[in-house]
Protein backbone atom coordinates (compact mmCIF):
# COMPACT_ATOMS: atom_id res chain seq x y z
CA UNK A 1 0.00 0.00 0.00
CA UNK A 2 1.22 3.38 -0.83
CA UNK A 3 1.73 6.01 2.13
CA UNK A 4 0.17 9.44 2.21
CA UNK A 5 2.61 12.06 1.71
CA UNK A 6 4.81 10.05 -0.98
CA UNK A 7 4.18 11.06 -4.25
CA UNK A 8 1.43 9.57 -7.01
CA UNK A 9 -0.03 8.91 -3.42
CA UNK A 10 -4.02 8.79 -3.50
CA UNK A 11 -5.22 10.44 -0.35
CA UNK A 12 -7.35 7.36 1.92
CA UNK A 13 -10.14 8.06 3.96
CA UNK A 14 -13.14 10.84 4.22
CA UNK A 15 -13.28 13.98 1.85
CA UNK A 16 -13.46 17.23 3.16
CA UNK A 17 -17.02 17.03 1.71
CA UNK A 18 -18.35 14.15 -0.01
CA UNK A 19 -19.53 14.81 -3.31
CA UNK A 20 -23.65 14.05 -4.55
CA UNK A 21 -23.98 10.10 -3.56
CA UNK A 22 -25.92 8.21 -6.68
CA UNK A 23 -29.10 7.44 -5.36
CA UNK A 24 -31.05 4.78 -7.44
CA UNK A 25 -33.52 5.83 -9.73
CA UNK A 26 -36.88 6.95 -7.82
CA UNK A 27 -35.21 7.18 -4.69
CA UNK A 28 -35.27 10.19 -2.93
CA UNK A 29 -33.90 10.76 0.79
CA UNK A 30 -34.22 14.50 2.50
CA UNK A 31 -31.42 16.41 2.77
CA UNK A 32 -30.95 16.43 6.59
CA UNK A 33 -30.70 12.37 6.20
CA UNK A 34 -28.42 12.69 3.64
CA UNK A 35 -26.30 15.29 5.46
CA UNK A 36 -26.46 12.56 8.65
CA UNK A 37 -25.25 10.24 6.31
CA UNK A 38 -21.95 12.08 5.49
CA UNK A 39 -21.38 13.12 9.03
CA UNK A 40 -21.53 9.47 9.58
CA UNK A 41 -19.32 8.52 6.80
CA UNK A 42 -17.18 11.15 7.65
CA UNK A 43 -16.47 9.66 11.22
CA UNK A 44 -16.10 6.65 9.99
CA UNK A 45 -13.23 8.13 7.89
CA UNK A 46 -15.05 6.43 4.56
CA UNK A 47 -13.66 7.03 0.86
CA UNK A 48 -15.97 8.57 -1.57
CA UNK A 49 -16.23 5.27 -2.76
CA UNK A 50 -16.83 3.06 0.57
CA UNK A 51 -19.42 5.57 1.78
CA UNK A 52 -21.01 4.97 -1.83
CA UNK A 53 -21.04 0.95 -1.03
CA UNK A 54 -22.05 1.33 2.10
CA UNK A 55 -25.18 3.88 1.45
CA UNK A 56 -25.89 1.03 -1.83
CA UNK A 57 -26.19 -1.62 0.82
CA UNK A 58 -28.22 -0.13 3.39
CA UNK A 59 -30.53 1.58 0.66
CA UNK A 60 -32.67 -1.64 0.74
CA UNK A 61 -32.70 -2.20 4.45
CA UNK A 62 -33.37 1.25 4.97
CA UNK A 63 -36.31 0.99 2.77
CA UNK A 64 -37.31 -2.09 4.41
CA UNK A 65 -37.59 -1.57 7.77
CA UNK A 66 -38.55 2.54 7.14
CA UNK A 67 -41.50 1.67 4.97
CA UNK A 68 -43.83 0.50 7.76
CA UNK A 69 -42.68 3.30 10.01
CA UNK A 70 -43.44 6.03 7.27
CA UNK A 71 -46.78 4.64 6.74
CA UNK A 72 -47.89 4.60 10.36
CA UNK A 73 -46.77 8.14 10.19
CA UNK A 74 -48.91 8.97 6.84
CA UNK A 75 -51.92 6.76 8.83
CA UNK A 76 -51.62 9.18 11.82
CA UNK A 77 -51.47 12.32 10.04
CA UNK A 78 -54.46 11.70 7.98
CA UNK A 79 -56.37 10.45 11.12
CA UNK A 80 -55.06 14.09 12.96
CA UNK A 81 -56.32 15.95 9.52
CA UNK A 82 -59.63 13.90 9.52
CA UNK A 83 -59.94 15.18 13.79
CA UNK A 84 -59.29 18.70 12.82
CA UNK A 85 -61.91 18.87 10.11
CA UNK A 86 -64.61 17.07 12.15
CA UNK A 87 -63.80 19.77 14.98
CA UNK A 88 -64.31 22.41 12.30
CA UNK A 89 -67.55 21.02 11.64
CA UNK A 90 -68.16 20.92 15.13
CA UNK A 91 -67.51 23.98 15.76
CA UNK A 92 -70.02 25.17 12.64
CA UNK A 93 -72.36 23.30 14.06
CA UNK A 94 -72.00 25.23 18.20
CA UNK A 95 -71.23 28.47 16.60
CA UNK A 96 -74.33 31.06 17.33
CA UNK A 97 -73.88 33.55 14.26
CA UNK A 98 -74.22 30.05 11.91
CA UNK A 99 -74.89 27.25 13.23
CA UNK A 100 -77.50 25.96 15.25
CA UNK A 101 -81.31 25.14 14.20
CA UNK A 102 -80.31 27.71 11.53
CA UNK A 103 -77.19 25.27 9.92
CA UNK A 104 -79.29 24.20 7.11
CA UNK A 105 -79.52 27.54 5.73
CA UNK A 106 -76.61 28.55 6.40
CA UNK A 107 -74.89 26.00 4.86
CA UNK A 108 -77.14 26.42 1.46
CA UNK A 109 -76.43 30.33 1.45
CA UNK A 110 -72.93 29.54 2.18
CA UNK A 111 -72.74 27.42 -1.26
CA UNK A 112 -74.57 29.53 -3.33
CA UNK A 113 -71.64 32.40 -2.34
CA UNK A 114 -69.51 29.35 -2.94
CA UNK A 115 -71.06 29.18 -6.60
CA UNK A 116 -71.29 32.02 -7.18
CA UNK A 117 -68.01 33.27 -6.36
CA UNK A 118 -65.78 30.11 -6.78
CA UNK A 119 -67.86 27.34 -9.03
CA UNK A 120 -66.56 24.03 -9.29
CA UNK A 121 -63.14 24.25 -8.91
CA UNK A 122 -63.23 26.01 -5.90
CA UNK A 123 -65.97 23.30 -4.10
CA UNK A 124 -63.52 21.22 -5.30
CA UNK A 125 -60.67 22.68 -3.55
CA UNK A 126 -62.56 23.47 0.24
CA UNK A 127 -63.88 19.82 -0.23
CA UNK A 128 -60.45 18.17 -0.85
CA UNK A 129 -58.83 20.47 1.88
CA UNK A 130 -61.36 20.46 4.52
CA UNK A 131 -61.38 24.27 4.26
CA UNK A 132 -65.36 24.05 3.70
CA UNK A 133 -65.93 22.68 7.30
CA UNK A 134 -63.53 25.47 8.72
CA UNK A 135 -66.07 28.14 10.73
CA UNK A 136 -64.05 31.28 9.12
CA UNK A 137 -64.94 30.17 5.78
CA UNK A 138 -68.47 28.92 6.34
CA UNK A 139 -69.19 32.09 8.14
CA UNK A 140 -67.54 34.46 5.56
CA UNK A 141 -69.41 32.59 2.84
CA UNK A 142 -72.34 32.52 4.02
CA UNK A 143 -72.51 36.77 4.91
CA UNK A 144 -71.55 36.95 1.47
CA UNK A 145 -74.20 34.67 0.48
CA UNK A 146 -76.67 36.97 2.09
CA UNK A 147 -74.93 40.27 0.30
CA UNK A 148 -75.89 38.56 -2.79
CA UNK A 149 -79.32 36.75 -1.80
CA UNK A 150 -82.34 37.89 -4.01
CA UNK A 151 -83.99 41.05 -2.96
CA UNK A 152 -87.65 40.84 -1.41
CA UNK A 153 -90.72 42.61 -1.68
CA UNK A 154 -91.07 45.29 1.26
CA UNK A 155 -94.72 46.10 1.94
CA UNK A 156 -96.17 49.25 1.81
CA UNK A 157 -99.35 50.79 3.38
CA UNK A 158 -102.48 50.92 1.18
CA UNK A 159 -102.97 54.10 -0.77
CA UNK A 160 -106.73 56.00 -1.07
CA UNK A 161 -108.60 53.30 -2.43
CA UNK A 162 -110.88 54.07 -5.29
CA UNK A 163 -108.94 57.50 -5.83
CA UNK A 164 -108.45 58.55 -9.46
CA UNK A 165 -106.44 61.91 -8.02
CA UNK A 166 -103.22 61.00 -8.96
CA UNK A 167 -101.62 63.43 -6.38
CA UNK A 168 -104.16 61.74 -3.66
CA UNK A 169 -102.25 57.95 -4.71
CA UNK A 170 -99.06 59.15 -4.54
CA UNK A 171 -99.55 61.40 -1.45
CA UNK A 172 -101.96 59.80 0.87
CA UNK A 173 -101.18 61.48 4.02
CA UNK A 174 -101.87 65.02 2.23
CA UNK A 175 -105.26 63.67 0.50
CA UNK A 176 -107.20 62.70 4.08
CA UNK A 177 -105.68 66.20 5.73
CA UNK A 178 -107.30 67.68 2.99
CA UNK A 179 -110.66 66.18 3.73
Amino acid sequence: AEQAGQPGAEKTGAPERYERFNLPDGTDYPVPLMEAFSELSRAMNLSQQDAQTMLERLIPQLETRLAPIAAAHQKAQEAARAKQVADWAQAVRDDKEIGGEGLQETLAVARRAVSAFGGEELKKVLKESGFGNHPAFVRAFFRAGKLISEDSLVGGSPGVAGSDDIAARMYPNEARQRS
